[in-house]
């Protein structure tokens, strides 16, 4: 007994000094290679305790070690190579030029086999995949669906009008993120999934989302896979088919609903009661139980415009996270700023009284308030709120400037440095100044990345510059917006994932 105890110590030992001197040598991967870059302490986690944290975003870390390190510099996030750019030229290749070479996304490591795994969505997909599902959802936001989505949108801000009456009428400052994000899951939930008639402020997936984005009970399991990204998909495995039994996990809640959603929404299609404008409908329309994938190429590939159900449910609920959090944050970011500029906010008003005078507006009316679009645009330059996204994992060795890149090795693109780079965008690049968007250089329309960049940008950025246009149009029409003794004096960002502001305590008077 006593020889099997000594045994297992000794294994015990081995191991743990196999993997300190890989996770030793891992460290100074970049210094090796000739580049800058901090080194953590912990060579186990390499910055996870910050990179991770739920009340934190890598951003800012980025952006001080630019400063510190210049534009190019190396880290590692646990185990996983890290290569941060804040050189725009280099930031095009990797978005742009060298798509081919760049086209998956860095993305957590807790996450499906996305090569083999039936469940996948359009924004871990890689290659052709990516491209299949890219393809069958470009009908979701062409402009002919944009149009037929407009009565739902309106419907949706006119119940949040509704409710911003109560605090309105108290006439004391109030938080007013919570009516945007509840404005926000309501349309979502309707375009993406076909919710039936509005659910704000009685919308259980309100709070199952910032379960999920904040990793609630998962926390340690996606830190295991960050130190050893390998066994990622199995850790999700692990997850999906035997955690999900002992704790509660808000994701798995919320994809049960999308099948039960699914489900209905495949009996009113075969009754012939539904038109195809929600999102789910549309995805329903291509489902297939046998799909292939061609090689991917950038330009000429044969694409089968087919996906399987485990897709439709991982598309759905992607889209439920995406148009939720980041279109009410960019829309609580955008008020702050409209109440520290009142001047700005009259604009704003006398633009929208001229182009959208009626109490519904059309698309084409949308698309005329430009200085809205460029306020928004410009609040997410000085904001921008999904920094991490613009990033890509290398597919097969290649060169960045004179940097040798290997297959697997993450490329994050510092977003936060080059949208406040003065040798971009001028002098006044920490000023708030909207209409710098009337006239780009085709410098700043390469630095801007607020909606990424290349072929992998947003896909819903139309959907979602309507949706606030649309709020705001109804918000300006009877009310301005001002500040109050409780409002912040800096639109603090918080968050781990998708940035937005704490609050934004603001008071209501009626225009009439």
């Amino acid at each position: 007994m006593l020889t099997f105890v000594f045994t297992f110590i000794a294994i015990v030992f081995t191991l743990f000094g196999i993997y300190y001197l890989y996770a030793y040598n891992n460290a100074y991967y970049w210094k090796r290679r000739g580049v800058p870059g901090p080194i953590s302490k912990n060579y186990f986690i390499n910055f996870l305790e910050v990179l991770l944290n739920p009340n934190y975003n890598g951003c800012f870390l980025y952006r001080d070690w630019t400063k510190e390190y210049g534009p190019v510099y190396g880290l590692l996030e646990g185990s996983r190579k890290i290569l941060v750019v804040a050189d725009l030229k280099l930031a095009q290749d990797i978005l742009v030029k060298e798509f081919e070479k760049f086209h998956a996304r860095k993305v957590g490591a807790l996450v499906p086999d996305m090569n083999k795994d039936k469940g996948v969505d359009v924004f871990l997909a890689s290659g052709s995949r990516w491209k299949r599902l890219r393809t069958i959802m470009n009908p979701c936001f062409s402009v002919n669906n944009l149009k037929s989505l407009i009565p739902i949108m309106d419907d949706s801000c006119k119940v949040m009008m509704e409710f911003l009456e109560k605090p309105v009428k108290t006439k004391k400052p109030f938080d007013i993120s919570k009516y945007y994000h509840e404005l926000t899951m309501d349309v979502i939930c309707r375009i993406a999934v076909g919710q039936k008639g509005t659910k704000q402020f009685d919308n259980p997936n309100v709070e199952m989302i910032k379960a999920i984005l904040s990793r609630k009970g998962v926390e340690w399991l996606d830190d295991l896979a960050h130190m050893f990204p390998a066994l990622g998909p199995y850790f999700f495995k692990f997850l999906l088919g035997f955690l999900v039994k002992f704790i509660n996990l808000p994701g798995f809640h919320l994809m049960e609903s999308i099948k039960k959603s699914i489900e209905e929404k495949k009996i009113e299609k075969a009754n012939g009661i539904t038109a195809n404008t929600d999102f789910i409908g549309i995805f329903i329309d291509a489902e297939a139980d046998s799909i292939k994938d061609e090689a991917f190429t950038k330009t000429s590939m044969k694409i089968e415009k087919k996906m399987n159900i485990e897709e439709t449910v991982m598309n759905c609920f992607l889209f439920l996270i995406a148009g939720y959090d980041t279109t009410a944050n960019t829309l609580a970011i955008v008020t702050w700023y409209l109440i520290q500029y009142p001047e700005i906010q009259e604009q704003l008003f006398d633009e929208i009284e001229s182009c959208c005078p009626d109490d519904e507006c059309t698309y084409d009316q949308l698309n005329q308030l430009k200085l809205c679009e460029a306020i928004i645009k410009e609040a997410l330059r000085l904001n921008p709120i999904g920094t991490l996204v613009v990033s890509r994992r290398c597919v097969e060795p290649t060169t960045l400037g004179k940097i040798p890149i290997e297959k697997g090795t993450y490329v994050q693109v510092d977003v936060m440095s080059l949208h406040y780079d003065k040798k971009i965008w001028g002098e006044n690049a920490e000023e708030f100044c909207p209409e710098r968007f009337y006239d780009l250089s085709i410098e700043q329309q390469m630095a801007y990345f607020s909606f990424g960049a290349g072929p992998r940008i947003c896909i819903g950025m139309r959907l979602t510059l309507m949706e606030q246009k649309l709020a705001f149009v109804k918000i300006l029409k009877k009310y301005k917006m001002k500040k109050c003794s409780e409002t912040s004096n800096e639109c603090k960002l918080v968050g781990s994932v998708i940035l937005g502001p704490e609050n934004v305590m603001v008071e209501f008077e009626n225009r009439k």
